[in-house]
This record gives C-alpha cells, sequence and structure tokens, in this order.
C-alpha cells in the first residue's frame, strides 16, 4: 500500500507539471522561432538570444529565475552550467542540476510539445501563479486486501499573470 501511495502521488505531481508547462508555454510573452538544435553551441546562443529577450523585457539578473530543460537538450548545455554538487546540497535537493546567467536550471520530462518543437521555459517565480489542494477525502476497503485506503480529489490550477517574465524557446533536436 505504501509503494501504491508513493506511485500515486508521483503520477498526481506528473499531472499538475503538464498542466503548468503547458500553461506556461502557450502563455508566454516571449516566445522564438521554431529552431533545430544541432550541438552545444546552438543551443547556447538560443539560450542567450532568450535570456536577452527576458531582460529587455525588464527581468532583472538579480530576479529569481528557473529555466526547464528537457532532457535531450540539458545533454547538449550542462558543459555551460556552473556546478552545484560541492557546495549547495539544498539546490540539489529541489532538483537544480546547476545555475547559468544566475538562473536555476532544472530537467523535465514534462515540457509541453507541439507535435514538433519541444518548449523550453526561462521564467521569474512571479510570472506564473499556482495552487492546488486536496479538496476531498474518502476513506474506503480495497476489494483485494484487508487493507484501508483512502481516495482523495486533488484540484489544482495555474495562470499567467506576468507574461513579459516568462520565455520561450521552441526547438527540436536535429535529426542524424
Amino acid at each position: 500500500m505504501e509503494a501504491l501511495q508513493t506511485e500515486t502521488t508521483r503520477a498526481l505531481a506528473e499531472k499538475e507539471d503538464i498542466f503548468c508547462a503547458t500553461q506556461m508555454a502557450k502563455n508566454a510573452g516571449i516566445k522564438s522561432k521554431s529552431l533545430e538544435i544541432a550541438d552545444e553551441a546552438s543551443a547556447k546562443k538560443a539560450v542567450d538570444d532568450l535570456f536577452v529577450s527576458l531582460w529587455n523585457n525588464g527581468v532583472s539578473a538579480k530576479d529569481d529565475v528557473t529555466m526547464y530543460l528537457t532532457p535531450w537538450f540539458y545533454m547538449l548545455f550542462q558543459n555551460r552550467l556552473i556546478d552545484l554538487k560541492t557546495n549547495n546540497d539544498d539546490l540539489i535537493a529541489k532538483g537544480v542540476l546547476g545555475l547559468y546567467n544566475n538562473a536555476k536550471i532544472k530537467m523535465t520530462n514534462n515540457a509541453y510539445n507541439d507535435g514538433k518543437d519541444d518548449y523550453i521555459i526561462l521564467k521569474t517565480s512571479k510570472a506564473f501563479a499556482y495552487c492546488n489542494g486536496i479538496d476531498k477525502l474518502k476513506p474506503y476497503e480495497p476489494e483485494k486486501g484487508f487493507a484501508e485506503a483512502i481516495k482523495g480529489l486533488n484540484t489544482y490550477g495555474g495562470k499567467m499573470v506576468r507574461p513579459k517574465e516568462c520565455a520561450v524557446l521552441k526547438c527540436h533536436q536535429k535529426a542524424e
């Protein structure tokens, strides 16, 4: 039962992440044209251009900024990150893989994809408002077993409140 609870919690979190990534991707104030990313140099240039766009929109280098990368993009971009492993266990525990231009870098499998492009998100902590909660809990007994369980209704929602503080890099990996 404990394993099922852990699996359920993770599945709920994944759905919420997908919801947030989709809303941010569709409602960002800054969106790049579709780019084909072939190597580390093209990944760095695309990210640098995204940062410049965000800074030109009034975001400061002192703002709390996070960037969400897909695994394939992270593999190309990882050599540009400041390594955190030696001195910041708190950030590592929160899923931060490194820093770039003072932004926290996280990797996700839940990035929005429009059928062609992945949407790499760069945003301030104030760009997107989000809330969630368990509205209803109901105990029950599963059919096969003697344990008791709880059903819950998880509700969540979010809205882009500062679109000028969210930038999206629409990109796809160059086919080999």
